[in-house]
């Protein structure tokens, strides 16, 4: 009867150990997984702020005027879960419009609904889709590029910020 006890009590522990390398295994898993999305947000993160360093140096040869008369002339509005609508709220009409996303994430979820690039009138508005992040919470933002004349040399370059999807 001794050994028998033995031998359940061995059973026991092995089934124990079993599930505690399984346990292990998972919370592994879980961790690899969460060091994945924080690696994800801070290198979209780190990507963020280089790319508008270099976008505040570059603007500051724009002409003041132009560039604060137009700050405000393109406001993103949501239409619908995932799709948004970028507007020319200002008086004139830009040429050689092209949105692009700013990250390489946010370039994987952005789909510009219309061709690119395209002249757009005061007033109009261009349509564009971007796909949930998940897991990874936050605001997406957009490169918008255009040109004030037909055909212009002079391009102006905008970041804009897409409320959090």
């Amino acid at each position: 009867m001794h050994a028998i006890d033995l031998e359940v009590s061995s059973v026991l522990a092995q089934w124990v150990g079993a599930v505690a390398a399984v346990g292990a295994v998972v919370v592994a898993i879980v961790f690899g997984y969460l060091t994945l999305a924080t690696t994800r947000r801070s290198k979209d993160a780190q990507e963020r702020s280089a790319i508008t360093a270099v976008t505040d140096s570059n603007e500051q040869g724009i002409d003041s005027l132009m560039f604060n008369a137009n700050r405000q002339s393109w406001p993103i509005q949501r239409t619908n879960a995932g799709t948004f609508t970028l507007m020319n709220n200002s008086t004139l009409p830009f040429y050689d419009v092209r949105i692009e996303g700013l990250t390489d994430l946010d370039k994987r979820r952005l789909t510009v609904n219309s061709p690119q690039p395209l002249m757009l009138e005061a007033g109009a508005r261009l349509e564009f889709s971007l796909v949930s992040r998940l897991t990874l919470s936050g605001p997406a933002n957009l490169v918008l590029t255009y040109a004030i004349d037909p055909g212009g040399t002079q391009r102006i370059r905008k970041v804009l910020l897409v409320p959090a999807t």
